[in-house]
């Protein structure tokens, strides 16, 4: 129950980038507060 999976494609594509960004598996919500 990935929170990708969950919201929809541009979200997922969005929040993808701050996780390839962070490099590391942790949660989308985190990952895109802290990158952006």
């Amino acid at each position: 129950m990935d929170p990708l999976i969950q919201h929809p494609p541009q979200e997922a594509a969005g929040r993808r980038r701050s996780a390839r960004a962070g490099g590391s598996g942790s949660p989308s919500h985190r990952t895109k507060g802290s990158i952006t």
